[in-house]
């Protein structure tokens, strides 16, 4: 039981719902279309944040695939 009531376990969940009540009004408010352009741009925000507080390094898969992102992103809000 003590791994499951500990400090770190309790505030990882607070932090998950949290986020996810904040996503969910967040999409309520913002027009849906935008709302999974946004979607998709947090998996950029991800590897960013993860390359300079984690110190990971992506190979050029995942590179490729940032960019992947970020063009249909555009494509997707030009059109």
């Amino acid at each position: 039981m003590r791994e499951y009531f500990n400090s770190y376990v309790i505030a990882g969940y607070t932090l998950f719902f949290t986020s996810t009540f904040i996503t969910i009004y967040a999409l309520s408010v913002i027009d849906l279309s935008f709302g999974a352009a946004l979607e998709a741009v947090g998996y950029i925000f991800i590897a960013i944040l993860s390359y300079f507080f984690l110190h990971e390094k992506s190979n050029l898969k995942q590179i490729l695939g940032y960019c992947m992102i970020i063009l249909g992103v555009f494509m997707f809000n030009i059109l």
